[in-house]
């Protein structure tokens, strides 16, 4: 458009004929645009210092150097190609301080342009660079919240089977083997931080089984799944301290048979899960450093960035651990 514009301005302005006004326009025009396609490649890796005063006066020092470059090799080629055109020739003489005025601020537009683009290129870099670093950070916590839970568990469980030894050997030997498939399938399901529920539960249902052995008759399960909730979406391993939490509150100092009761439905793009137990409030567990739960609200955070995602009711009678978790169509 620059070199259009500037042709058809000599050619009826100044009344020159059309092969001069083209030469004119494309010799000067392209000198600029191609010494600013060398600053712009040579900008991109010289590193032209933190200090914003040298900066400027490199800056300066480059559409000084650019403008005398352009000047001195487009007159030289106009009086070469042009030396018997005299009027023509006194027009680029007597044009020379207008040609400086107009190549120093092309470059230095040019200059200007390349540095917004570098410094928006740097940025989004940058920001790239954050998120990378903040998805590895949360790895990271998820990963560590992860190994928190799995020993706790097992330690719980190689206690249990301690016992069982000497009191039951062959109930003992049966825990063994649940506890193995259940790490087992647990390992397999590491590496993804999400699977449907259904395979949550069948993780779930070996944990069960082991919890089973351990207090007998006096433990059963009730589950309440709307239809179409098994395909959802869930973070693995979250519901196992969940369903520890209620054995430990509802089997702990007493005899009675318990009933621990899971619920789930969709409602508005969410996966309702419900664990209720009985509680007495009278009776206290065991005291625990309350890891399982905790380490459950964090991971819901880590995950999907929000807050409230886990809520604990507690009546005269029963406790109930509610999660609420996004599902994505």
């Amino acid at each position: 458009m620059i070199i259009i514009a500037h042709t058809v301005f000599l050619h009826l302005y100044y009344q020159f004929p059309l092969i001069e006004s083209i030469a004119d326009s494309m010799v000067f025009n392209g000198m600029v645009s191609s010494l600013g396609f060398f600053y712009g490649y040579a900008f991109r890796y010289i590193s032209l210092g933190s200090n914003k005063f040298n900066t400027m006066i490199s800056y300066a020092a480059l559409v000084l150097a650019g403008t005398l470059i352009v000047l001195l090799g487009f007159k030289n080629l106009m009086l070469f190609i042009f030396a018997d055109q005299e009027l023509f020739v006194l027009f680029v003489s007597d044009t020379l301080l207008w040609r400086v005025t107009a190549s120093g601020f092309y470059f230095a537009i040019i200059i200007l342009l390349y540095y917004l683009l570098k410094y928006s290129e740097d940025l989004q870099e940058k920001v790239l660079n954050e998120s990378n670093l903040q998805q590895i950070i949360q790895q990271t916590a998820l990963d560590a919240l992860k190994s928190q839970l799995n020993p706790h568990f097992i330690f719980n469980s190689l206690n249990s089977i301690s016992s069982l030894t000497i009191s039951n050997p062959e109930k003992a030997q049966q825990m063994v083997i649940k506890l193995s498939d259940f790490l087992r399938n647990s390992l397999q399901n590491n590496e993804s931080k999400t699977h449907a529920l259904s395979e949550e539960l069948k993780v779930i249902q070996l944990y069960l089984d082991i919890e089973k052995i351990r207090f007998g008759d006096r433990l059963s399960i009730v589950e309440e799944i709307d239809e179409g909730c098994n395909a959802a979406q869930i973070p693995n391993m979250i519901l196992q301290p969940l369903f520890e939490n209620a054995i430990k509150y509802g089997l702990y100092e007493t005899v009675d048979h318990v009933e621990i009761v899971t619920k789930v439905r969709l409602e508005d793009q969410q996966l309702i899960v419900t664990i209720s137990n009985p509680y007495d409030p009278k009776t206290q567990p065991p005291k625990g450093k309350g890891i399982g739960l905790k380490n459950t609200e964090q991971r819901l955070k880590l995950l999907y960035e929000l807050n409230h995602m886990m809520t604990i009711t507690k009546t005269s009678d029963t406790f109930s651990i509610t999660l609420h978790i996004p599902q994505h169509s």
